[in-house]
């Protein structure tokens, strides 16, 4: 399979997210705005290689990215032609689509978040390109086909909807989960069981989005009194409140969250900060430090953390700690399993309907590390 193939796409991401700050480690090639545990170095010869080959596959279509398969391969977008619309998986090598679910309305719908975790895919569709507030989470089982509604603003109600724009999901096994307004307006975080269609209610109150880590859920909090929220865990299980992980406890000050198998990644509640933390660290790293804009939507794939920022999006590499900002004319990265999924076009965070851009898919094994300084 060729190392990276350029397709037609487009963009669609929107969404949000210390006081622990660090000395930076300065480096060959460190640049001004961009301060913390990592130092910015050049981009390898084969990244650049990999990011100018030609266009691969061209069809009338254009599609919007949310998640790439684990296993390598294909991934997963909103996708629009003259004659089909709606999400589908799509083949990195030859392009071919496998379509999984039409769009009711292809003017309107769009797709804000999604994962995908081997057996389920799970998606919150957006139905108006004007708003936040009305959308559908879906999840689709990969071995049956089957398509399953899991919850809507509908549901919920105009009232509580309007409190609740479009839900950030994360997707573990059989679980997934999300944040809505209950009945009383206070946010809860809602946690669903595809298998058995069960849901339960994690925890409530001045809760984040979470995140799912082992077998807890992690989810900023903020408690009466406090000036900056911290990390809660609680149990999938029992749904009791669990330890937060040794190292974690200190975090303080989460925007939007993020983890893998192997690590924890979130926002600071300036917006700008990343912060990062793996087992067998005493307490999280601040590795990025933006002058202004946003840093959000991350994603992981072997050593490698991606996000998207104003001035484009960051590639850091856990292993040599170091990282490079790809530039303003890439618009967003997807990251998973042995891919880096990344969008050529400029960064634009207003909801608009699906602009075409180009998607580079590169495969890490074929490119060499981000260089140590």
């Amino acid at each position: 399979m060729p190392s990276v193939v350029t397709l037609l796409a487009v963009f669609l991401l929107s969404g949000c997210a210390s006081p622990l700050a660090r000395m930076p480690r300065q480096g060959s090639g460190t640049q001004p705005g961009l301060t913390g545990q990592y130092c910015v170095t050049p981009l390898p010869t084969s990244w650049q290689d990999a990011l100018a080959a030609g266009p691969g596959v061209t069809t009338p279509k254009t599609e919007s990215v949310f998640a790439a398969a684990p296993a390598g391969g294909t991934y997963f977008a909103a996708f629009y032609s003259a004659t089909w619309s709606g999400v589908a998986e799509l083949s990195i090598a030859s392009g071919a689509v496998r379509r999984i679910a039409t769009f009711a309305d292809p003017s309107q719908d769009q797709i804000g978040f999604g994962a995908f975790g081997g057996q389920w895919l799970a998606w919150e569709e957006s139905l108006s390109p004007s708003n936040y507030d009305s959308w559908v989470i879906w999840a689709w089982n990969a071995s049956t086909g089957a398509l399953a509604e899991v919850a809507s603003s509908a549901a919920l109600g105009s009232s509580l909807a309007a409190q609740t724009p479009q839900p950030e999901i994360a997707l573990s096994g059989d679980e997934i989960a999300w944040v809505q307004n209950g009945p009383s307006g206070i946010p809860e975080i809602m946690l669903h069981n595809l298998a058995t269609k069960s849901t339960a209610i994690a925890a409530q109150g001045a809760v984040g989005p979470p995140t799912f880590w082992e077998s807890t859920l992690l989810y900023p909090s903020l408690q009466r009194g406090q000036t900056y929220n911290e990390l809660k865990a609680v149990s999938i299980q029992s749904l009791a409140p669990a330890a937060v992980p040794v190292g974690l406890s200190a975090a303080r000050g989460l925007g939007m969250l993020s983890a893998s198998v192997a690590a924890v990644v979130w926002t600071g509640t300036d917006q700008t900060s990343v912060w990062y933390w793996q087992p067998g660290l005493r307490h999280p790293f601040e590795i990025y430090t933006g002058s202004n804009g946003f840093a959000e939507f991350y994603s992981m794939a072997g050593p490698y953390v991606v996000w998207d920022t104003s001035s484009g999006p960051i590639v850091a590499d856990t292993e040599t700690r170091s990282l490079v900002n790809l530039g303003s004319q890439y618009g967003y990265a997807v990251a998973a399993g042995s891919w880096i999924l990344i969008a050529g076009d400029a960064v634009n965070q207003q909801k608009t309907m699906h602009p075409l851009e180009t998607i580079s898919a590169i495969d890490i094994a074929a490119v060499s590390a981000l260089a140590a300084c």
